[in-house]
C-alpha cells in the first residue's frame, strides 16, 4: 500500500504494520510490532492522547472522522499526517486498522492559500479605507444635497459591511490552526464583571 498501515489491539499494542510504516519512520518492524504504540517514539505526546481517545471510540464500535495527527521519525523530524480508521477483526480477535496518510503537501498549500487571503485582505483594506475616507469628505462637500448624501451613506454602508466580511473570513481561515489553550471561565467572568462595575460607578 502507498500509505502506511498499523494494526493495533484495544490496548493499543501494535499488531501488525505495513513496511511502508518503517520505510517513511525509520523505524523497523522489530521495534514496532508487538510494543505499545503510546510507548513508542513514533508520535507526539499530543498525537498519542487523541489516538488513545479515539481508539476507545472505535473499540465501542463508534464513527470516528479521519483527524490530523504529527508523526516522528526515528532521526527527530515531524511529518503530518491524517488518520482514516476503522474496526476490524485481527487473528480472530478486534482490532483497530489505521491508514497514516500523508498530508504535508496539503498543509504547505493551506499555509500559502492562508498568506495569500492575508495579503489580499490587507490591500482591500486599504482601498476601502480611501473610499470611505473620499465618502466623508464628500459628504461634507454635499451636505446640502439629501440624495448625494444618502447615496455616500450607502457607500459608507457597504464599505463598513466588506470590513465585517473580512473580519469573519479572517476568524473562519484561523479554526483549527490555532493551538488549544486552556481558559479559566471563573477569572475571565469576574473580570469582565468587576469591568462593568467599574463602568457603572463611574457614569
Amino acid at each position: 500500500m502507498v500509505d502506511p498501515v498499523v494494526i493495533v489491539d484495544g490496548k493499543g499494542k501494535i499488531l501488525e504494520v505495513t513496511e511502508k510504516a518503517g520505510a517513511i519512520t525509520g523505524f523497523k518492524r522489530e521495534e514496532l510490532v508487538e510494543k505499545n504504540f503510546f510507548k513508542t517514539g513514533i508520535a507526539s505526546a499530543k498525537t498519542k492522547a487523541i489516538m488513545m481517545k479515539d481508539l476507545v471510540k472505535h473499540m465501542m464500535g463508534m464513527h470516528v472522522l479521519p483527524y490530523e495527527v504529527e508523526i516522528l521519525t526515528k532521526d527527530g523530524r515531524k511529518l503530518p499526517y491524517e488518520i482514516n480508521a476503522a474496526k476490524i477483526e485481527y487473528k480472530g480477535k478486534p482490532a483497530d486498522l489505521a491508514v497514516f496518510h500523508d498530508v504535508s503537501v496539503r498543509k504547505k498549500l493551506e499555509e500559502k492559500l492562508r498568506i495569500v487571503g492575508s495579503l489580499t485582505r490587507h490591500d482591500i483594506r486599504n482601498k476601502l479605507t480611501t473610499v470611505a475616507g473620499n465618502a466623508y469628505l464628500l459628504k461634507k462637500k454635499f451636505a446640502n444635497d439629501p440624495d448625494a448624501v444618502e447615496c455616500l451613506n450607502s457607500v459608507e454602508t457597504a464599505v463598513q459591511e466588506s470590513g465585517r466580511i473580512f473580519d469573519f473570513a479572517a476568524a473562519y481561515e484561523k479554526l483549527g490552526s490555532e493551538q488549544l489553550t486552556y481558559v479559566d471561565v471563573k477569572k475571565t467572568v469576574d473580570e469582565a464583571v468587576a469591568g462593568w462595575h467599574f463602568w457603572l460607578t463611574r457614569s
